[in-house]
Parts: C-alpha cells; structure tokens; sequence
C-alpha cells in the first residue's frame, strides 16, 4: 500500500500528522510506503522555499532528515534559518547552496502543487 500525503512546511496540522504516519509505518514496514508531496498553500508563503530546501537536501540523501527539522522548526523560514538547518544535517555547505540558490526544484514544486489540486486537494495535511 502507499500512502501519498500532500502537506505543507508551515502547517501546523502536518507536523502533527506526522506522529500517525511514523506508527503506520513502524507497524507495516514491509506493507506501506509513504510518499510526500509538496502543496504549500498560498497563507504560507514561505512553504514554497522549504519544499526546495528539502528537495535540494535530498540530493544529499538527507531528504527526511530536512523534513523532520523543517517541521519541528516551522517559523524557522528564512533563507538564512534554511541553509544553517542544512549545516546542521551535516550537508556539503557550497552544493546545498548552490541548490537552494538556483531554484531547481520550484518546477517541481509547482508540479506536485498542480498534481494534487488534479486530484481535489484543497488544503493540507490531505
């Protein structure tokens, strides 16, 4: 079984989720598999740019470790605050920002953003 979740950096809601979607997946390790997919939603206008930086982490292999501090760090939205969360992973410094800098990923964003109001997506945690 998969579980796709569209959800939000700045959203309350989805860091809380989080918690069921760890003992889902502790329970069935073998049986589910969780896929995030980014829907920042327009009164959180920084959600966009955390959705990069965690896509740019995971070039690193560090994607679900960006995760879990992006949301336990909500209001930690700045450019600046994205990059030192990136050095607390451990992440190459110059290619992460590199990244970040070049907006590769806002396509991407965009696309997961365009692929969930495809399928009813209004609001998050969905």
């Amino acid at each position: 079984m998969t579980i796709i979740e569209f959800a939000d950096f700045q959203c309350g809601f989805c860091a809380r989720s989080r918690e069921t979607t760890r003992e889902i997946l502790e329970a069935y390790p073998q049986q589910v598999r969780f896929v995030y997919r980014d829907f920042p939603i327009e009164k959180h206008p920084r959600a966009s740019q955390m959705a990069q930086a965690a896509n740019c982490a995971r070039e690193q292999d560090r994607y679900w470790g960006m995760y879990d501090l992006l949301f336990d760090n909500m209001r930690d939205t700045e450019d600046d605050q994205l990059r030192a969360h990136a050095r607390t992973l451990g992440l190459d410094a110059a290619t992460f920002d590199s990244c970040y800098a070049s907006g590769r990923y806002a396509a991407e964003v965009a696309k997961d953003m365009a692929d969930g109001e495809a399928v009813g997506v209004r609001g998050t945690p969905a």
